[in-house]
C-alpha cells in the first residue's frame, strides 16, 4: 500500500525525495508536480548562517573580543559566508518552485524581495522616529555614523529608492538587487546555460575590481545631484558570491550532490593554513590594510580565492558539525536570519548613545556585554518562530473550514 503525505507549501524544504512516497496536497488530490521534496533543510546551512550572525553581531559591537572573530581565519570576514550560504539556499528553495512553475518560483523570489525591502525601508524609518524624540540618540547618528542624509528629511525617499544605506543596513538593498535577479538566472541554469550565466557574474565581478561601480554612482551624483549613499558592499562584485551559492544550490537540488571538485582534503587544508599564516604575517596584515586584492568592498581577488579555500575545506568536515556543543542554538538563529539581522542592527543604532561609555569599560566588562548582545540573538528567533507557527495554525483552520 501507498504512502501518503501531505505536500507541505508552507514551510521552506528542499533535497531529493528518494524514498518513493506518493504526495498529496491538503485536499487530498495526489500531487505529481513535486519530484522534488524533502522534510528535512540541510542542518549544515543554518548552523553556518546562524555562526554568521553570531560573529557578525560580535564584530559590529566591537571590544577586545574582536581579536579572535574579525579576519582572523585569513583574508575573510562573515559577510563573505553570510551572502555565499543565502545564494545557495535560495538555489534550493526557489529551484525546488521552479521545478513545479517558473511563475510560481518568480513570485515566491518577489515576495522575499518585497518582505526584505520593507524590512530595510522600515528598519530606517523607525531609527529616524526614535531620533526625533531622543536628541541624545540623534546627536550619536550624526556624529558616528552618518546616518541622515543631507537634507534629513530627505530619508524617506532615499531610503525608498535604495539611495541610502547606512552602516549595518547595506547588506538588505544588495540582497532585493539579488532576489530580483535570481528567476533569470534560475531560468539559465534550467536551460543548461551554467556556464554563461558564471562567465556573465565573473565579467561584473572583473568590472567592479576597475572601480566601475564607482564611477557610475559618482556620475549620478553629479547629474542628478543626488547624496548618494550605497554602503561598503559593491554589490557587482558580491553577486558572484550569491551567484556561485545559488549554482551549487540548484545542482544540489537536481543531481542530489554537491558540485564541488574531487580532492586530498589534507591539500586543501594545506592552503588554507599557508594562506592562513600569511594573512597574520607582516606582508599579510599590510595587505589586509591597503591592497585591492583584499579589498572587502569590491571582494578583492586575494579575499575571493581564500573564501573559496576555505569554505571547500569547511565542507569536507561540516558532516562532523552535527556533534559539536551549541549547534542546535546557532542552527535555530540560522532559521530566522533576516529577524536576527534586523534585531542585531536595530540594537547596535538604540546603544549608540552609550557608545563611548562601553568602550571606557575594562576590556573583560566589554567581552561580557558582546556575549550577552550575542545571546539575545535567541529572543528575535523565538519571536519569529512563534510568528509562524501562529501563521500556520492559522492557515490550517482556513483551509479545514472551506
Amino acid at each position: 500500500m501507498i504512502e501518503r503525505r501531505p505536500v507541505r507549501h508552507d514551510s521552506y524544504v528542499y533535497g531529493i525525495a528518494t524514498d518513493g512516497i506518493e504526495r498529496i496536497d491538503h485536499q487530498g488530490r495526489i500531487d505529481d508536480r513535486i519530484w522534488v521534496l524533502s522534510y528535512s533543510r540541510i542542518r549544515s546551512l543554518d548552523i553556518f548562517r546562524g555562526l554568521s550572525l553570531a560573529i557578525m553581531t560580535v564584530d559590529h559591537f566591537g571590544g577586545p573580543i574582536t581579536r579572535v572573530t574579525q579576519e582572523t581565519i585569513g583574508f575573510v570576514s562573515v559577510a563573505e559566508a553570510f551572502v555565499f550560504i543565502s545564494g545557495i539556499v535560495s538555489g534550493l528553495v526557489y529551484g525546488r518552485l521552479m521545478q513545479q512553475s517558473v511563475g510560481q518560483m518568480a513570485t515566491a523570489a518577489l515576495k522575499r524581495a518585497r518582505l526584505i525591502y520593507f524590512a530595510h525601508i522600515l528598519s530606517i524609518l523607525f531609527i529616524a522616529a526614535v531620533a526625533h524624540y531622543w536628541p541624545a540618540l540623534s546627536a550619536a547618528l550624526k556624529s558616528n555614523m552618518g546616518f541622515f542624509p543631507d537634507p534629513p528629511e530627505s530619508i524617506v525617499l532615499y531610503s525608498a529608492l535604495l539611495l541610502h544605506q547606512p552602516q549595518f543596513l547595506d547588506i538588505l538593498p544588495m540582497y532585493v538587487g539579488f532576489l530580483l535577479l535570481t528567476p533569470l538566472v534560475l531560468r539559465l541554469f534550467k536551460m543548461h546555460w551554467d556556464k554563461l550565466a558564471l562567465i556573465a557574474s565573473a565579467g561584473l565581478w572583473g568590472m567592479a575590481q576597475i572601480g566601475w561601480c564607482d564611477r557610475w554612482f559618482a556620475w549620478l551624483r553629479l547629474q542628478c545631484n543626488l547624496q548618494i549613499t550605497v554602503g561598503m558592499f559593491d554589490p557587482f562584485a558580491w553577486q558572484l558570491l550569491f551567484v556561485i551559492g545559488l549554482w551549487l544550490g540548484y545542482r544540489k537540488l537536481t543531481t542530489g550532490k554537491w558540485s564541488v571538485p574531487a580532492g586530498n582534503v589534507w591539500v586543501w587544508w594545506s592552503i588554507t593554513g599557508l594562506l592562513l599564516m600569511f594573512r597574520h604575517s607582516p606582508v599579510g596584515v599590510a595587505l589586509l590594510k591597503s591592497s585591492d586584492a583584499t579589498l572587502r568592498s569590491t571582494l578583492g581577488w586575494l579575499r575571493l580565492f581564500n573564501f573559496l579555500v576555505l569554505t571547500y575545506s569547511l565542507y569536507r568536515i561540516s558532516a562532523y558539525l552535527e556533534s559539536i556543543p551549541g549547534t542546535n542554538w546557532l542552527a535555530f538563529l540560522g532559521r530566522h536570519s533576516l529577524a536576527v539581522y534586523i534585531f542585531h542592527t536595530l540594537v547596535l543604532y538604540l546603544i549608540l548613545p552609550w557608545y563611548n561609555a562601553v568602550k571606557a569599560l575594562p576590556g573583560v566588562w566589554q567581552v561580557i556585554l558582546a556575549l550577552i548582545f550575542m545571546g539575545s540573538l535567541s529572543l528575535p528567533a523565538w519571536i519569529h518562530q512563534k510568528w509562524k507557527e501562529r501563521q500556520r495554525a492559522w492557515r490550517k483552520a482556513v483551509a479545514v473550514s472551506s
